[in-house]
């Protein structure tokens, strides 16, 4: 399941929280482990540029390689 952020508003909650942990009905995050940044699949990112930067890259990638290749 994905993850939710909850926020006690007492100690009692909280310690509601940490038996509900116990019971593994649930997974108390800490700080850190909530601001880890996830890892991006690379099917997310098709689609992600325009058609025109597309084309501007690949003619880029394209005159870049005729000067890696040219002779001089």
């Amino acid at each position: 399941m994905s993850p939710i952020l909850v926020e006690p508003l007492s100690e009692q909650a909280y310690e509601l929280l940490r038996q509900l942990e116990a019971l593994h009905i649930l997974r108390v995050l800490s700080n850190t482990e909530i601001a880890a940044p996830r890892k991006t699949s690379i099917a997310s990112l098709i689609g992600t540029l325009s058609p025109k930067t597309s084309e501007r890259m690949l003619k880029e990638v394209a005159e870049m390689r005729n000067e890696w290749e040219r002779e001089f």
